[in-house]
């Protein structure tokens, strides 16, 4: 075998291995297919003019990849309108540490993520603090994250000029991480905009044939190989 076809086929074997060990150590996701969090947001505005808003999210897992990230369903209910119109949206987070969620995986809780500074830890939960400034507008936010990585309470607190604009509490209603037998809460809302499930499965494909690309064209650089090997 000469030396190119040799450094071929050691480059495709070795982008196979890289794939599939990455898939290998890729840590179990605590966050599974099904687990959901449900949270109760209630917005207390003091400028211009004062009025309270109530908003409920449902964030529910509803695929996990191989590499460790996940697929979202989070629904948006405006609870403050006469109708409670429903804003549902698919985004892709991180099995390990997921925004959308509200969550930190157990392993990483008390170091700093991004986006969140850890800053002590008081009554049992992780107290982590967000900061966001755009001019003279701030908005400061403390999380408490449970010991299972759910957060149970966070606080927004908004500023401009150094005066209190909104403060907004953000509480858990319900999860089912750490607690099987916890369900959502049935509530009753109009979707805005219907939701394609297609979205869905167009995702889960590429997936699929991202791996079975890879895969393939290692097989096939293989193959070629011999096909040389043996005419030589």
């Amino acid at each position: 075998m000469n030396r190119k076809l040799y450094g071929i086929f050691l480059f495709f074997l070795l982008a196979m291995l890289v794939h599939l060990n990455l898939q290998a150590i890729t840590p179990n996701a605590y966050l599974e297919k099904g687990s959901f969090t449900v949270y109760k947001s209630t917005d207390h505005i003091y400028y211009p003019y004062k009025y309270n808003l109530t908003n409920i999210y449902i964030n529910v897992v509803e695929q996990v990849f191989q590499n460790g990230s996940i697929l979202l369903n989070s629904t948006d209910i405006d609870c403050s309108s006469i109708q409670h119109i429903g804003l549902r949206i698919f985004t892709i987070g991180n099995s390990s540490y997921c925004i959308g969620m509200r969550y930190i995986s157990p392993t990483l809780l008390g170091q700093n993520i991004s986006g969140l500074t850890f800053e002590d830890i008081k009554d049992g939960y992780y107290i982590y603090a967000s900061s966001n400034s755009i001019q003279d507008v701030n908005v400061l936010g403390i999380y408490y994250f449970m010991p299972n990585g759910v957060a149970y309470k966070i606080v927004f607190n908004q500023t401009s000029s150094g005066a209190l604009v909104s403060s907004t509490c953000v509480t858990l209603v319900s999860t089912n991480i750490g607690n099987s037998s916890a369900s959502i809460p049935s509530y009753s809302y109009q979707l805005k905009t219907p939701t394609d499930v297609n979205f869905v499965n167009t995702i889960v494909t590429t997936q699929e044939r991202i791996d079975e690309y890879i895969i393939g064209t290692a097989i096939i650089a293989i193959i070629i190989i011999f096909i040389f090997r043996k005419g030589n």
